[in-house]
């Protein structure tokens, strides 16, 4: 079975931390501003069917933190820049999972890993202590190439 998404259709609203400052590129003489972000996701451990309680009787809960790198393109770019984001601001980023893409690298001295980016982010806002105050939005970021044409901007890992 295979399924289809469009980009209208698999839309997504996340909040998420700054892993790094943005880097900048220019692809095909579009700018193009990468964004990495971690989400957590946490859910209460468990042994044997039972959640685990620690000494002071609290339930204990494990985390897990996946990154996306995400791609600004065009002049909402430029706005990226002069937003002055830097590593652990919170952000929100809005973006299709149509436009995820999953690679693997396999470096010379290390081990194997995955790496999600996305081709195209619809917008993405810088949040002050967490909480959105609308200043800070780069609004409709719609890439100035169509998406198929769109490659993912390369970084360095």
């Amino acid at each position: 079975m295979q399924i289809k998404l469009s980009n209208e259709d698999a839309m997504v609203s996340a909040k998420g931390h700054v892993t790094r400052a943005p880097r900048s590129t220019k692809k095909e003489g579009t700018n193009v501003v990468n964004v990495r972000v971690a989400f957590d996701r946490s859910w209460t451990k468990k042994q044997n069917g039972q959640e685990v309680i620690d000494d002071n009787g609290q339930k204990v809960w494990e985390r897990k933190g996946n990154i996306i790198e995400f791609a600004v393109w065009g002049p909402q770019a430029d706005k990226v820049r002069t937003m002055n984001i830097r590593k652990g601001a919170v952000v929100e980023v809005t973006f299709s999972l149509a436009d995820l893409l999953a690679e693997r690298y396999q470096p010379e001295n290390g081990d194997a890993y995955e790496s999600i980016k996305t081709s195209h982010t619809t917008s993405l806002r810088l949040l002050e202590n967490g909480k959105d105050d609308g200043t800070n939005d780069v609004g409709d970021a719609q890439a100035d190439i169509p998406l198929e044409e769109q490659p993912v901007a390369e970084t360095v890992i």
